[in-house]
Protein backbone atom coordinates (compact mmCIF):
# COMPACT_ATOMS: atom_id res chain seq x y z
CA UNK A 1 0.00 0.00 0.00
CA UNK A 2 2.88 2.37 0.86
CA UNK A 3 4.18 2.00 -2.69
CA UNK A 4 1.10 2.92 -3.98
CA UNK A 5 0.98 5.96 -2.87
CA UNK A 6 4.74 6.69 -3.15
CA UNK A 7 3.81 6.45 -7.18
CA UNK A 8 1.23 7.85 -6.62
CA UNK A 9 2.69 10.80 -5.09
CA UNK A 10 5.74 10.77 -7.58
CA UNK A 11 3.44 10.99 -10.86
CA UNK A 12 1.19 13.61 -9.09
CA UNK A 13 4.59 15.84 -8.66
CA UNK A 14 5.82 14.52 -12.52
CA UNK A 15 3.04 15.38 -14.22
CA UNK A 16 2.54 19.07 -12.61
CA UNK A 17 5.17 22.08 -13.09
CA UNK A 18 5.35 22.27 -9.13
CA UNK A 19 8.52 22.85 -8.26
CA UNK A 20 9.91 21.88 -5.16
CA UNK A 21 12.85 24.41 -5.11
CA UNK A 22 11.06 27.61 -4.91
CA UNK A 23 13.41 31.44 -4.41
CA UNK A 24 11.91 33.92 -2.17
CA UNK A 25 12.44 37.74 -3.49
CA UNK A 26 13.69 40.51 -1.09
CA UNK A 27 12.14 44.10 -1.44
CA UNK A 28 13.42 46.54 1.32
CA UNK A 29 10.27 47.96 3.22
CA UNK A 30 9.95 51.49 4.94
CA UNK A 31 10.89 51.72 8.49
CA UNK A 32 8.52 53.72 10.03
CA UNK A 33 10.18 53.14 13.74
CA UNK A 34 13.60 52.73 14.30
CA UNK A 35 12.55 50.44 17.15
CA UNK A 36 10.54 47.65 15.59
CA UNK A 37 8.09 47.05 13.43
CA UNK A 38 5.53 44.33 12.64
CA UNK A 39 3.77 42.93 9.97
CA UNK A 40 0.33 40.93 10.88
CA UNK A 41 -1.87 40.94 7.85
CA UNK A 42 -1.15 41.01 4.13
CA UNK A 43 -4.18 41.44 1.39
CA UNK A 44 -3.91 41.87 -2.67
CA UNK A 45 -5.67 42.60 -5.76
CA UNK A 46 -2.97 41.32 -7.88
CA UNK A 47 0.85 41.70 -7.51
CA UNK A 48 1.18 45.34 -8.32
CA UNK A 49 -1.92 46.26 -5.37
CA UNK A 50 -0.65 44.49 -1.82
CA UNK A 51 -1.37 45.87 1.53
CA UNK A 52 0.57 45.05 4.36
CA UNK A 53 -1.09 46.31 7.94
CA UNK A 54 0.41 45.94 11.84
CA UNK A 55 1.99 48.12 14.01
CA UNK A 56 5.17 50.69 14.35
CA UNK A 57 6.34 49.85 17.85
CA UNK A 58 7.48 53.37 18.93
CA UNK A 59 5.91 54.48 22.28
CA UNK A 60 2.91 54.87 21.77
CA UNK A 61 2.50 52.23 19.21
CA UNK A 62 0.84 53.05 15.99
CA UNK A 63 -1.07 51.88 13.09
CA UNK A 64 1.24 50.53 10.50
CA UNK A 65 -0.33 50.41 6.45
CA UNK A 66 1.95 49.88 3.58
CA UNK A 67 1.15 49.65 0.16
CA UNK A 68 3.36 47.90 -2.23
CA UNK A 69 2.69 49.69 -6.21
CA UNK A 70 4.99 46.62 -8.15
CA UNK A 71 7.83 48.44 -7.32
CA UNK A 72 8.18 49.99 -4.06
CA UNK A 73 6.67 50.40 -0.21
CA UNK A 74 5.23 52.93 0.95
CA UNK A 75 3.98 54.01 4.42
CA UNK A 76 0.30 55.10 4.25
CA UNK A 77 -1.13 57.21 7.24
CA UNK A 78 -3.67 55.95 9.15
CA UNK A 79 -5.53 57.15 12.28
CA UNK A 80 -4.71 56.07 15.59
CA UNK A 81 -7.65 56.42 18.13
CA UNK A 82 -5.79 55.52 21.32
CA UNK A 83 -2.88 57.15 23.22
CA UNK A 84 -1.01 54.11 24.11
CA UNK A 85 -1.21 51.34 22.15
CA UNK A 86 -2.99 50.39 18.09
CA UNK A 87 -2.41 47.40 16.08
CA UNK A 88 -3.59 46.66 12.76
CA UNK A 89 -4.02 42.91 12.29
CA UNK A 90 -5.73 42.07 8.85
CA UNK A 91 -6.50 43.72 5.60
CA UNK A 92 -9.03 42.69 2.86
CA UNK A 93 -8.38 44.28 -0.45
CA UNK A 94 -12.00 44.30 -2.32
CA UNK A 95 -10.28 46.72 -5.51
CA UNK A 96 -7.68 49.03 -5.92
CA UNK A 97 -10.04 51.50 -3.69
CA UNK A 98 -11.79 49.68 -1.63
CA UNK A 99 -9.36 48.20 1.30
CA UNK A 100 -10.49 47.20 4.77
CA UNK A 101 -8.21 47.12 7.78
CA UNK A 102 -9.45 46.18 11.40
CA UNK A 103 -7.29 45.46 14.43
CA UNK A 104 -7.51 47.40 18.16
CA UNK A 105 -6.20 50.34 20.32
CA UNK A 106 -5.77 50.05 24.30
CA UNK A 107 -7.85 53.14 24.68
CA UNK A 108 -9.42 53.96 28.18
CA UNK A 109 -11.99 52.14 27.25
CA UNK A 110 -10.20 49.35 24.53
CA UNK A 111 -11.82 49.36 21.36
CA UNK A 112 -11.82 47.66 18.12
CA UNK A 113 -10.98 49.84 15.35
CA UNK A 114 -11.89 49.44 11.58
CA UNK A 115 -10.47 51.44 8.72
CA UNK A 116 -11.65 51.62 4.56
Amino acid sequence: MKKIILILILALFAGSNYSLSQQWTTTPSPNPSSIRNILRGVGSVSSNDVWAVGESDEQPSSNLAMHWNGISWTVVSTPNPAIQYNALYSVAELSSNNVYAVGDCAGIPATSQMHI
